[in-house]
């Protein structure tokens, strides 16, 4: 399916059908919401905790304090996996549920499609783009909004609690965060632009499985298997030099985020350790300020993979809008009940693409008990004349049922 101008405008069916169905199941995801925030709020104070164990605990030897403070820990790390288990249980159920009734919603805008668009796709091609484009839309359905949600307040409170530490040290922290915007921005487009190519052969490749397998007893009766295999694995080569390029796009992101993100603690090792030296800091203070930088930077590299998904979205939105976009058969007209006893075809036209006519200048006329043979080459329109004459396909040109024009 070719993209076409203002693409944007056609974003709305599919928002606003993820939207509907992601509504259905608000409470739950503001549940799920409420939990996954109360799991984020309990990691906070281990950072202080551990500074406090090396400047007050270690010092005096206070056994008693270390034991309180080692079993604290271990009981918000056991809530912490519970919480975990049961968001997770929770979340998987929901994404699944709206997969499920989006399929339902496309699959009953297909029932209506024209039958000259599976025709122009192809069978195997649609059902690629039913069953994977709505699993792509998952970064809607509230969880990995939650959890972004969940990172950007652990984001704020990381650097909040750094700059109470030591704000020079934050500010040498933050120095990098110009690196990773530009780069996030930069891989996102090139992502987008990767991910509707490889989505685009996948689908193929569905479709050309789909034929090929419904050819299996042709291609054997006229010893053309060989022949069949190569026509299946050039699609897939397709797909997977596609998804390798696409891949090789995140992989690079990720790799070259990781190096960025090496950059800060190695400044911060030399800067605050000569601090510690020169005594500014605590050993303890240290190793808080040095724990917070995963508040800080493990959102940062959750910000980039949610660009990825993003520009994914994005493209899934734009598949299912173009499926919305697909024309339907018209709903007029009247059932036809009486018995037919003349079927008149008059200049039938009939054309799949646009210039491309199957039927042109076709004159049929029979008569209840009468037998006509239809012959032509495979591909010739048999099957799309009798599909005509049932009302199928939109055509030019007159069927007339004892007498009367059909519509």
């Amino acid at each position: 399916m070719k993209k076409k101008k203002g693409a944007r405008k056609a974003l709305s069916p599919a928002l606003m059908l993820v939207l509907k169905e992601v509504g259905m199941y608000r409470w739950k995801i503001i549940l799920g919401g409420i939990l996954v925030l109360v799991g984020s709020l309990m990691l906070l104070p281990r950072p202080f905790a551990m500074g406090y164990v090396i400047d007050v605990v270690f010092p005096n030897k206070d056994v008693r304090m270390l034991l309180i403070a080692v079993g604290l820990l271990f009981l918000v790390h056991l809530l912490k996996a519970l919480q975990l288990y049961f968001v997770g249980v929770l979340f998987y159920k929901i994404n699944n549920k709206i997969i499920i009734d989006i399929r339902r919603v496309l699959f009953e805008k297909l029932s209506r499609v024209k039958l000259s668009e599976y025709k122009k796709y192809g069978t195997g091609y649609l059902m690629s783009r039913l069953k994977d484009d709505p699993h792509r839309l998952s970064i809607l359905f509230g969880e990995k909004i939650i959890e972004m949600i969940k990172q950007v307040l652990t984001f704020i409170v990381g650097v909040a609690a750094m700059i109470y530490i030591e704000w020079k040290l934050a500010l040498l922290s933050l120095m990098i965060i110009p690196l990773f915007i530009a780069a996030t921005h930069y891989f996102g487009k090139k992502i987008k632009k990767q991910s509707s190519i490889a989505y685009e052969t996948s689908a193929k490749a569905t479709k050309s499985l789909q034929e090929n397998i419904s050819l299996v007893e042709l291609c054997r009766a006229f010893n053309r298997n060989l022949y069949n295999i190569r026509r299946y694995m050039k699609a897939v080569t397709l797909t997977y030099r596609d998804l390798v390029r696409l891949n090789r796009l995140e992989m690079l992101n990720a790799a070259f985020m990781s190096f960025i993100g090496t950059i800060s603690p190695l400044l911060l090792l030399g800067y605050g350790g000569y601090q510690i030296i020169i005594g500014n800091i605590t050993i303890g203070n240290f190793v808080t300020f040095m724990s917070l930088m995963n508040f800080v930077f493990g959102p940062a590299s959750s910000f980039i993979g949610f660009n990825s998904e993003i520009q994914k979205l994005r493209v899934a939105l734009f598949r299912i809008d173009e499926i919305f976009a697909l024309p339907e058969v018209s709903r007029d007209g009247e059932v036809f009940k009486k018995e037919i006893r003349e079927i008149e075809l008059k200049n039938i036209r009939f054309e799949y693409e646009t210039g491309k006519p199957v039927l042109r200048g076709i004159h049929i006329k029979g008569k209840k008990g009468e037998k006509i043979g239809i012959m032509g080459s495979s591909g010739a329109g048999k099957s799309t004349l009798i599909n005509i004459i049932m009302g199928l396909y939109e055509f030019e040109g007159t069927v007339l049922l004892n007498g009367a024009p059909m519509d």
